[in-house]
């Protein structure tokens, strides 16, 4: 009898754990299992050890004082505040060989350098395809490095690796390679920057617990900052068109009315033009409150009837407004505002523009 109820309790316990081991599986399959394959997706794409490339062109200067960069460079032709505790150095305005440095306010180093010229890159440079690319390095998915006596440990996803990847040197440098959302990618512009920088930027997710150094820091000329990065967005729209052979832009000052109104219109009441998570975004950008705010921008196609008619803008112009606009590197960096704004803007049948900057928010007119 005690045997009889020893097997029958062993026959309970076996059905129980069987039920639930066939109760478990649909649910790893379709989750867990779906996770552990992207994860193992991705590490298939790294290697345990780095190979960092040999520091030389635009990579030699990231950590230089700004007087050794300027006692070979010379004076810039542009100073450009911002609120990220840089100060950007513009070199040749307008021309093809346009160079933007970036400069710790506080460090007084160079701690960025934004290359959009196939001419001064060696190693890697703008124009070259993921394949020429791959012949000079090595792409991978995650990186280790010591900053302010800590390591930290950030990942690239599988997009990441196809259109913004990153590439190290053996001066403790690093590159983003910003590629072209098309079929047939090329590099369209090299983002060099040292530790914090990369951090800062938060590019890639972090895997490790490390503090990010603060993004936003520095108090500045709102005014001042905003006619500096409506030339410098010109400024950058002309450099990519001459290197593709195309004829600058105009600046439209008779359009720059337009903008003003739009954007005035904009800001006297938000609420009737914006959706309601555009107008969240919004408040946040006129609280100067970047930290945890997402890019939204309108073009032609949604931008408010109600705003049009407010503002008395014709048909003779197309609009697009966007923000929080921190950088004008986001305009070929950001692939939606790049499919969106930036090829429209490059575009040969766009020969007159104007840019009105608000506190990032910006509102561009393009005359048809």
């Amino acid at each position: 009898m005690r045997m009889k109820r020893l097997l029958l309790r062993f026959m309970l316990v076996f059905l129980a754990v069987l039920t639930i081991s066939y109760a478990a599986a649909p649910f790893d399959s379709s989750d867990g299992g779906h996770e552990k394959t992207e994860r193992s997706r991705t590490r298939n794409l790294t290697s345990p050890k780095i190979q960092s490339l040999h520091t030389e062109g635009l990579a030699r200067y990231i950590g230089v004082s700004n007087s050794y960069f300027k006692d070979k460079f010379g004076e810039p032709d542009e100073k450009i505040d911002s609120i990220e505790g840089v100060e950007w150095w513009n070199y040749d305005v307008n021309q093809n060989d346009y160079l933007r440095v970036g400069i710790d306010k506080y460090t007084k180093k160079v701690c960025d350098i934004i290359e959009l010229s196939a001419k001064l890159g060696q190693q890697l440079s703008v124009g070259m395809s993921m394949e020429q690319v791959l012949k000079k390095t090595t792409l991978y998915a995650n990186f280790a490095f010591d900053v302010n006596e800590q390591t930290a440990q950030i990942e690239l996803s599988e997009y990441d690796l196809n259109n913004h990847p990153l590439v190290s040197f053996d001066n403790g440098s690093y590159a983003i390679l910003d590629f072209t959302p098309r079929k047939k990618k090329v590099v369209y512009a090299i983002h060099y920057l040292d530790k914090n920088e990369l951090l800062r930027g938060k590019y890639y997710r972090v895997l490790s617990k490390t503090p990010l150094p603060s993004r936003y820091v520095s108090k500045i000329d709102w005014e001042k900052h905003d006619g500096d990065f409506s030339k410098d967005l010109v400024s950058q729209l002309n450099v990519k068109r001459l290197q593709e052979g195309k004829v600058p832009v105009e600046y439209d000052y008779n359009a720059e009315c337009v903008a003003l109104d739009l954007m005035n219109s904009l800001e006297a009441n938000p609420r009737k033009y914006l959706s309601k998570k555009e107008f969240e975004e919004y408040r946040l950008i006129r609280a100067e409150t970047f930290e945890n705010t997402r890019i939204f921008y309108r073009v032609p196609k949604n931008i408010s009837k109600d705003l049009m008619k407010d503002a008395d803008v014709s048909s003779d112009y197309r609009v697009y407004i966007a923000g929080p606009i921190l950088t004008n590197t986001l305009f070929y960096t950001d692939n939606n505002l790049y499919e969106n704004i930036w090829k429209t803007l490059s575009d040969s049948k766009t020969e007159k523009i104007s840019v009105v900057f608000r506190k990032t928010l910006v509102v561009i007119v393009v005359e048809n």
